[in-house]
């Protein structure tokens, strides 16, 4: 076996939550959750998704639905 039990409790513990809020002004709301995981080396990866709302008859966005959501996934090193 690869990993034993405590492998994978010592994995899940260090992972870290990212959550974020934006009311970027009345007409905008951007909500965002998701975890990052950095290893001792500097190689990480995070998972989020980001949702948003926003008024639809702004004339810049008319085109738009109005909301939207995406989810993310990065790997990355820190140096």
């Amino acid at each position: 076996m690869i990993f034993d039990l405590d492998d994978y409790e010592a994995l899940l513990r260090d992972w870290t939550p990212v959550a974020g809020y934006s009311n970027i002004d009345v007409d905008r709301l951007d909500l965002t959750v998701g975890a990052r995981y950095r290893r001792a080396d500097g190689w990480g990866v995070e998972l989020s998704w980001l949702w948003t709302d926003y008024r639809d008859d702004d004339p810049i966005l008319e085109d738009e639905s109005g909301r939207f959501s995406r989810l993310l996934a990065l790997i990355g090193k820190s140096f």
